[in-house]
């Protein structure tokens, strides 16, 4: 079987018992080496990834409820008032963050 080389799985390191690593080819077998038996999958580069995205989602601000129901009835009253500079400065400060 081909593994594509867009999987993102195409990199990681297999073992299974009586096996070295596996990386894409087939398995070869270590008794004669004498190395011990385990099962072993090599996952260093997706968890960090990982953890970068659950610090990314922790670090954002919590919903205001508050705020979005007072916004709300400004809208439904039809007295919200839309502050085009402050949304343009607001996307410019994000993109300059590397936000967007």
């Amino acid at each position: 079987m081909k593994i594509p080389e867009n999987d993102p799985l195409h990199h990681l390191e297999i073992s299974r018992p009586g096996t070295q690593g596996v990386s894409g080819g087939a398995a070869k077998d270590s008794s004669e080496s004498g190395s011990s038996r385990s099962d072993k999958i090599d996952l260093s580069g997706q968890v960090q990834v990982i953890r970068d995205m659950k610090d990314s989602i922790a670090s954002l601000p919590d919903i205001r409820a508050d705020r979005i129901a007072e916004i709300n009835n400004q809208i439904v009253s039809g007295t919200f008032q839309i502050q085009p500079e402050k949304i343009a400065e607001n996307v410019v400060q994000a993109a300059l963050r590397g936000e967007i």
